[in-house]
């Protein structure tokens, strides 16, 4: 019985960061269920444009997320993550969207694409310097048979993400496990 009571104690626990960012729940669009990998930046701008027009950016659907396939399939000399769009959270932001981007904590995306493992604060500190402020980031790309070696280390990568709330462009985390 106890122990019932402090699994209900700690199941409604939540633990939040108080910087004002996400005091409400985000609302926007999310590339993959509609391309998937068959993106571009033309492509995705367009889309951001309708959403626009139709009346979502004044409905509060102000994040627009760039899902899997963004990127390239290595690093630059230097480990840096490589993006394959210019200029593309600039003219959301004109447009008068947020952007999102998609990242994921093993050594690939689900598409191939470069993971960050073992580049989580580069990473993180790259994404803000193009302009994002949210991250989905996911941590689907471990094998099974490390997943619980994993653990530990990916409660560590938890922190480094969550350091992007602690500057001064705030970033959104959105994290999660497939399967």
């Amino acid at each position: 019985m106890i122990g019932a009571a402090a699994l209900l104690v700690y199941a409604s626990a939540a633990l939040a960061l108080n910087n004002d960012v996400a005091k409400l729940p985000v609302l926007g669009y999310n590339t993959w269920n509609a391309y998937h990998c068959d993106i571009s930046q033309e492509l995705v701008l367009q889309q951001a444009q309708y959403m626009k027009t139709l009346g979502l950016l004044d409905a509060g659907y102000t994040q627009f997320n760039l899902d899997d396939c963004w990127g390239v399939t290595s690093r630059s000399s230097s480990g840096e993550i490589q993006y394959n769009m210019n200029n593309y959270t600039a003219t959301l932001n004109s447009i008068g969207f947020k952007a999102g981007i998609y990242s994921d904590s093993g050594w690939q995306t689900c598409a191939g694409y470069m993971g960050s493992f073992d580049h989580e604060d580069q990473d993180a500190a790259t994404f803000q310097s193009w302009g994002f402020d949210y991250l989905k980031a996911a941590a689907n790309m471990i094998h099974l048979l490390l997943m619980w070696c994993m653990l530990n280390r990916a409660a560590a990568n938890m922190l480094t993400w969550c350091k992007l709330n602690s500057t001064a462009a705030s970033m959104v985390h959105a994290r999660f496990i497939w399967g």
